[in-house]
This record gives C-alpha cells, structure tokens and sequence, in this order.
C-alpha cells in the first residue's frame, strides 16, 4: 500500500512537471504567434513605404494592428518562458528594468504610429522609424539572431 502511494504522488507530482513544461512552450508559443502577427503588419507598411503596393490607404490599418498588439508584451513574457525553443535571451529576466523600458517605448511608439497614419507621409515616416527603432533596441539586447 505505501508503494502505491508513494507511485501516485510521484505520478501526481511528474504529470504537474509535465504540464509545467507544456504550460511554458505554450507561453512561448503564443509570444511567437504574437510578435509573428506584429511582424506582418511591419512588413506590409514596409512594402507599402517602400511603394512596391500601391496601397497607402492600408497604412491606418497596419499602423493600428500594431498599436492593438503592442500592450500584449507586457505579459507574455512570464518567468519560466525563456527556456525551451525560443528566440527570447535571458537577458529579458536578468535585466527586467530594462526590458520594460524598452517595451514601453514601443508600446508609447507604436500608439503614435497609429496617431500618425492618419496624416500625410511626412508625419507618418518619422513615427515609422522611431517604431523601427524601439523593434531594434529590443532585438539587439534580448532577441538571438
């Protein structure tokens, strides 16, 4: 009787371990699923800056997907979610001040993205690069190549 017992605290406690695992890939997967949409909004307004689409009319829409998105960095990276197959460095962990400043600036960018494509392209450009420029910080510093 105690082994078994013993066997089904163990059971309970590598099935809890388990879905820890799993709860975390899904935390990171979700995070990707995330910054992947984010990433296909910057390339259409990249396409579109650009002129290879005549689209200009779309601006207000990407712009906005990405100010929609944007507050969502502020919980998806949970501790526990930098290891397993992510791009995320530890260095998001390790350096937590730093990061969240970082993330609200792009968070403060990406609303005056949005502010700024209802105007015409040579208020909208400015607000494009310092988005651009807020998506790099954080590449650099807590994204592997």
């Amino acid at each position: 009787m105690k082994h078994a017992a013993a066997f089904g605290a163990l059971t309970i406690l590598l099935g809890g371990l388990a879905v820890s695992a799993h709860a975390d890939q899904g935390a990171i997967e979700y995070r990707q699923a995330v910054f992947q949409a984010i990433g296909g909004h910057m390339t259409a307004l990249v396409r579109i800056v650009r002129r290879e689409v005549p689209h200009t009319d779309d601006l207000a829409v990407h712009a906005a997907g990405i100010a929609d998105l944007a507050p969502l960095t502020e919980h998806i990276f949970p501790e526990g979610s930098g290891d397993g197959r992510t791009d995320a460095l530890p260095a998001i962990w390790n350096n937590p001040d730093d990061f969240s400043q970082r993330r609200d600036a792009f968070i403060e960018a990406a609303e005056g993205l949005r502010n700024a494509a209802g105007g015409p392209m040579n208020q909208f450009m400015p607000a494009f690069q310092t988005l651009g420029g807020t998506c790099q910080g954080c590449h650099d510093n807590y994204r592997a190549d």
